[in-house]
């Protein structure tokens, strides 16, 4: 566990400098990656501390999505390295025009007067939405 901690503590560290630094082009695959370590790390914390047979279920299913999450990132790293960030960057923007469409049809259905961000295939390439 003290060796947990004290690799818990360097991604703290790392994860900092990066919250300082304004998101660009070129951080992009770093901060994805640093991200997913620092939530390994906070479950593995989770998961030694907790007692496992009341929220297993729940753990497992997080275990999993971090799992699957870090080898997508060593595969972009390894296979796609020198165009990583642009990846990230085209990974991102479809995630976020994914999630804009869901919540535009949810609301269009359930709360029609709901203000929400609308995507715009122009606005979505220059990371900015419309309302």
């Amino acid at each position: 566990m003290i060796r947990l901690k004290k690799h818990y503590d360097e991604l703290e560290n790392l994860k900092e400098s990066f919250n300082k630094r304004v998101f660009s082009n070129r951080t992009l695959f770093k901060c994805a990656l640093t991200s997913s370590f620092s939530k390994s790390i906070h479950l593995g914390i989770t998961i030694f501390n907790k007692d496992k047979s009341k929220e297993s279920y729940y753990l497992t299913s997080n275990l999993r999505g971090v799992c699957e999450e870090i080898i997508v990132l060593k595969y972009i790293h390894s296979e796609l390295f020198p165009v990583r960030n642009k990846v990230m960057g085209l990974l991102m923007t479809e995630g976020l025009r994914k999630d804009l469409e869901a919540q535009n049809i949810f609301f269009k259905s359930y709360h029609p007067f709901q203000p929400i961000l609308k995507p715009d295939n122009s606005s979505l390439n220059s990371r900015k939405c419309k309302c």
